[in-house]
């Protein structure tokens, strides 16, 4: 399995308690599905994937614990603090009308509320409170532009298209 066929559902933050557990940061709206995880994939950037059996998850203060077979100490643990819980593409949860992934707006060209094209959507980061997709412009700078409906009015996945409706000045914040 390809990295490229894998979906980043939390990322592991740092040890808890004694015995190989792991809080996380939930990166999914939907963490009702750490409760069903069996098998993941762990993957950090200049590290070998590594496809670890989940024995359970659980919420504390908010956050989810991951508990994983074989982790038992807290040096093992410490070991995959800063790996990204994966899972392949086509676990992907049943998302509901006007819901999207991330990953799929990635690669869409965008257009103004009048047709004229923007650029493309390269990429996305999560920020506090808010997630930022990056657009690059033909010819011009890359600029952030926060997620939200009052900007982005439409999205066709499919279509490979959004409109965004940019507030007069945002190009040139960033």
């Amino acid at each position: 399995m390809t990295d490229a066929s894998l979906i980043t559902i939390a990322r592991l933050r740092r040890t808890r308690g004694n015995k190989g557990e792991l809080i996380g940061d939930s990166l999914t709206s939907h963490p009702e599905r750490f409760q069903r995880l069996e098998r993941v994939f762990l993957v950090k950037a200049g590290a070998e994937t590594r496809e670890m059996q989940v024995d359970r998850v659980w919420d504390f203060r908010g956050e989810p614990v991951f508990q994983f077979a074989g982790i038992d100490s807290i040096s093992a643990a410490e070991t995959l603090a800063g790996f990204d819980v994966c899972v392949p593409a086509d676990e992907r949860v049943e998302l509901e009308e006007g819901e999207y992934f991330f990953d799929d707006i990635v690669g869409c060209e965008a257009y103004d509320p009048q047709g004229a094209k923007i650029g493309t959507v390269a990429g996305w980061q999560e920020g506090p409170g808010l997630s930022w997709f990056e657009v690059e412009q033909a010819g011009g700078k890359p600029f952030l532009v926060p997620f939200n409906r009052e900007i982005f009015r439409e999205i066709d996945v499919e279509g490979r298209k959004v409109t965004l409706d940019l507030p007069e000045g945002l190009r040139d914040l960033n």
